[in-house]
């Protein structure tokens, strides 16, 4: 998929906004945190998504086709779902 732009403090391009749109991804570097709330419906289906630069660490989150996350790992972050 190639790396995809930073996401938290900039905004995104493209295809970024509506990634992060669709995961409900909140960074708040200061904190070191992810929280990831994918929409419901998930617009997109199931995604899986790895690499991507998000506050200063690396976060990886597979969803199921109705929204659920399965997986949500980070290197440098902490995650929070819901």
């Amino acid at each position: 998929m190639g790396e995809l732009p930073e996401c938290g403090s900039a905004p995104l391009a493209g295809y970024g906004v509506q990634l992060q749109t669709a995961l409900g991804l909140e960074v708040d570097s200061p904190a070191g945190t992810v929280r990831v709330n994918p929409a419901r419906p998930a617009p997109f289906g199931a995604l899986e998504v790895t690499g991507l630069v998000a506050g200063g660490g690396s976060l990886s989150i597979r969803t199921s086709g109705d929204g659920t996350v399965l997986q949500a790992e980070a290197d440098g972050l902490r995650v929070q779902l819901g």
